[in-house]
């Protein structure tokens, strides 16, 4: 694979002829030839072609700046969503074709020999002192025999031996306390000191008196009756029950007078408004359960609609390219862009009504990034309307497949409905491979603004190489 100089000096050479700078067909052609296997570089010339970098080198002269080769690589980047580092070597590249930028050897004179004598060795590196280390104060120790009669022979004092902090006392045992058993009444003392602490004395438990009946109760056969319990005046008993002994009734009259005796006057106020709020409450709900209407349901509001064409499926558009819709599902043939593993091309048809219109989905992931750029076109009759560069990433999916979703407003001469694009194309990392489990595209309506509304499916094809 050439690298940049080598593609640089063979991009000079095609220069001499400065109709090619015009011609992108002409020069990719030309460069492909000289260069077969650098198709990866090449693609990247002609992107910054497209992007007007040689044509603003050429309008500067000397060796250019950092900040220009900079702002060169960023109108790459900007333009056409190409990563920096592949941005940065295409300008490079047209810089060193364009003489802006040093790189291309010089040719050699005829006859002169290149020089076979080794380089010289370079000098061996001197290594540095290492640091000084602040002195550190000798640990005090106690000499030995022999290093204690060479200092004494010196005259040098020797010092006491070090001596090793024993360290601080075990604290005494907290005195035990004596668990008491269940069936001590006794107060609870401390053990291990000479002073007790206070006993705690509970107040005796006096038992409860005893339950005295009331008196002049008259007791059921075999029950108990409470003590002075009195028999209501004027209760009848019920045929065959026979009253309880004791029991006096009063006639039905007086038990009335009673009874309204012992209810005030504004008691029987309220209940008899509450029994006629309850009574009219009852009445109209009969009459309406009789008389009255049902409410009518309210209308439901009206889900997505999806832009079919009546019972019309499958065929192909004018141009003569497979229509996909909810009920046909046709193959469609996806392209590499100059053979470019990272690129995707495929058209197809969509139908809306009665009229018929051929898409075009284009992506470039060039250098193998995750993000890129993308292009959705439509035709009809020979005109063209499109969406322009359009941002878009793509990733692995859960189903192994690398995807990629773009969608935008079309501008142009064709009133075609805008469209969002959705494709998984094989199952590699990193490049578009269809011979590796094939491919499916789906397209979607898109909203107002030009997002994807992935609740309307248009239709899906199948990718094929």
């Amino acid at each position: 694979m050439a690298n940049s100089a080598e593609l640089a000096a063979i991009l000079r050479d095609l220069l001499a002829d400065d109709r090619l700078l015009d011609d992108r067909a002409r020069l990719g052609a030309a460069l492909r030839e000289k260069s077969p296997d650098g198709a990866r570089a090449i693609h990247l010339l002609l992107v910054a072609l497209d992007a007007g970098t040689p044509a603003r080198l050429k309008t500067q002269d000397g060796v250019a700046s950092e900040g220009e080769l900079g702002q060169e690589t960023m109108q790459v980047v900007d333009q056409f969503g190409t990563a920096q580092e592949f941005a940065r070597q295409a300008v490079e590249t047209w810089a060193m074709a364009l003489g802006r930028l040093p790189g291309i050897a010089a040719p050699e004179a005829p006859g002169s020999e290149p020089d076979s004598s080794p380089p010289p060795a370079p000098p061996a590196p001197v290594p540095a002192p290492p640091p000084d280390l602040p002195g550190l104060p000798p640990l005090p120790s106690t000499p030995s025999a022999a290093e204690a009669s060479v200092l004494a022979a010196d005259g040098l004092p020797t010092g006491p031996a070090v001596q090793v902090n024993p360290g601080p006392e075990p604290l005494p045992l907290p005195p035990e306390l004596p668990v008491p058993s269940p069936a001590s009444t006794g107060p609870v003392r401390a053990k291990g000191g000479d002073s007790a602490s206070p006993e705690v004395e509970l107040p005796p438990v006096r038992p409860l008196p005893s339950v005295q009946p009331l008196p002049g109760v008259q007791a059921l056969p075999g029950v108990q009756p409470l003590p002075g319990a009195q028999p209501l005046p004027g209760v009848k008993p019920l045929p065959g029950v026979q009253p309880l002994p004791g029991v006096q009734p009063l006639p039905g009259p007086q038990a009335a007078k009673a009874a309204k005796k012992t209810m005030p006057a504004w008691a029987r106020w309220a209940f008899g408004l509450a029994g006629a709020v309850m009574i009219v409450s009852g009445v109209l709900q009969i009459a309406g359960h009789f008389g009255g209407e049902e409410p009518a349901p309210k209308p439901k509001p009206p889900g997505p609609t999806r832009p079919e064409g009546g019972g019309t499926t499958g065929g192909k558009t004018a141009e003569g390219f497979p229509i996909v819709d909810a009920k046909t599902q046709p193959d469609v043939q996806g392209k590499r862009i100059d053979g470019d593993p990272n690129t995707l091309l495929f058209t197809f048809g969509l139908r809306f009504g009665e009229k018929t219109y051929t898409y075009q989905a284009a992506v470039d992931f060039t250098g193998g990034d995750a993000n890129g750029s993308g292009l959705i076109k439509a035709f009809e009759g020979g005109r063209e309307s499109s969406t322009g560069l359009i941002r878009t990433s793509r990733s692995i999916q859960s189903n192994g497949y690398l995807g990629f979703t773009m969608s935008g407003l079309l501008k142009g001469a064709v009133a075609a409905p805008a469209v969002c694009v959705s494709a998984l194309a094989g199952k590699t990392p990193g490049r578009f491979d269809l011979g590796n489990g094939g491919g499916l595209f789906c397209a979607f309506a898109t909203t107002g603004d030009g997002a994807c509304n992935g609740d309307v499916k248009i239709g899906c094809g199948n990718l094929v190489p």
